[in-house]
């Protein structure tokens, strides 16, 4: 059974590494999609919020004259728990509408703002950063949208899509390890049975030397399997210690010089 308990093993382990393989990867793809969809969703509200703020530039007015700005990007604030900030920067890269409370002068995070009609991607460590430029009638650069959305719900999705195939993978391990060593019983079946019959003989040759005077009597059926049968082995065991038995008596027996 050693055997048997030894190969189940090995393919345990290698089934192990290829369904960790498997977790690890399916993972990293959820994350990639996921990471993809979220990217859409910042970018269809970024579009959605630039409208009146490429009307006032358009009409070459500065995008800190919009009326009502710091309600419309409330408005969309409010639209999605995920969303941590909406700002609108001016030509400059400042900063002139943000829900995060008036209108802060600072500068943006993003070092290179979105040049007009493009948009500009960064990921960060706690969230996606998506910013958007506008220009006026003539294409001077005159702004742009920052949307700063949180990864905190698309990260707890990805912990729970690995959780979820880690489980699955564990149970698929199991299975497979319980139909593993059924199969590999069953077809090692007579290889075992063979190994188990020639070291039972083989012990019970041994043993007529721990107890002295008992006689040597085979007590289990005869096995054979793999061109090998036990019996055969116990003859050749039992001839050989007969031949021993014979050399060492004729080595004392014969005259010393």
């Amino acid at each position: 059974m050693g055997l048997i308990w030894r190969v189940v093993a090995a393919l345990c382990v290698v089934n192990f590494l290829a369904l960790a393989v498997f977790v690890v990867i399916a993972t990293l793809q959820f994350d990639a999609i996921l990471s993809g969809l979220v990217r859409d969703r910042v970018s269809v509200l970024v579009d959605g919020i630039k409208p009146p703020f490429e009307s006032v530039a358009e009409l070459g007015l500065p995008v800190a004259t919009v009326r009502n700005a710091q309600a419309v990007l409330e408005e969309v604030r409010q639209s999605d728990s995920a969303i941590i900030a909406v700002q609108v920067y001016g030509p400059d890269g400042a900063i002139v509408h943000s829900t995060g409370g008036g209108a802060p002068t600072g500068s943006i995070t993003l070092a290179d703002p979105a040049r007009p009609g493009e948009s500009l991607h960064v990921e960060t460590g706690s969230s996606f950063v998506l910013s958007s430029a506008f220009s006026t009638a003539t294409g001077t650069p005159a702004g742009g949208v920052v949307v700063e959305y949180s990864r905190a719900l698309s990260r707890t999705q990805v912990r729970a899509m690995a959780a979820s195939l880690g489980v699955a993978a564990l149970a698929i391990l199991l299975a497979t390890g319980l139909a593993t060593a059924l199969l590999t019983r069953l077809a090692l079946r007579e290889h075992v049975g063979i190994v188990e019959a020639l070291l039972e003989t083989y012990d019970r040759f041994e043993r007529r030397f721990w107890r002295r005077g008992t006689p040597y009597v085979v007590q289990v059926a005869p096995v054979r399997g793999l061109g090998l049968s036990s019996a055969e082995f116990d003859d050749l065991l039992r001839r050989s210690e007969v031949a021993y038995e014979a050399a060492i008596g004729a080595s004392s027996d014969a005259p010393s010089q």
